[in-house]
């Protein structure tokens, strides 16, 4: 877990997210929930949290998140066009 812990440290101040940014994680395993809850610890305005799984968004949620996408109620771009094509 500290190890986990340390890439979420490293990669979100690599990107330096600072006060009021917004935080866009997909992917909520082990490292995405982490990276829930140290970005807003360092300061970002709004998390989005996108995963496919409704237990790991809601568990973003408590970690964070201010929303969540879950991408199996995304309709697709090709899904969304194949209705107007001839």
């Amino acid at each position: 877990m500290n190890c986990a812990l340390s890439q979420v440290f490293y990669g979100l101040n690599k990107i330096g997210v600072t006060l009021g940014d917004t935080v866009v994680i997909q992917g909520l395993g082990g490292l995405g929930i982490y990276a829930c809850g140290v970005a807003k610890d360092m300061g970002a305005g709004q998390v989005v949290a996108i995963d496919a799984v409704s237990e790991q968004l809601e568990l973003a949620r408590q970690f964070g998140a201010d929303h969540v996408i879950n991408l199996k109620e995304v309709e697709s771009k090709e899904s969304a066009s194949s209705g107007s094509r001839t």
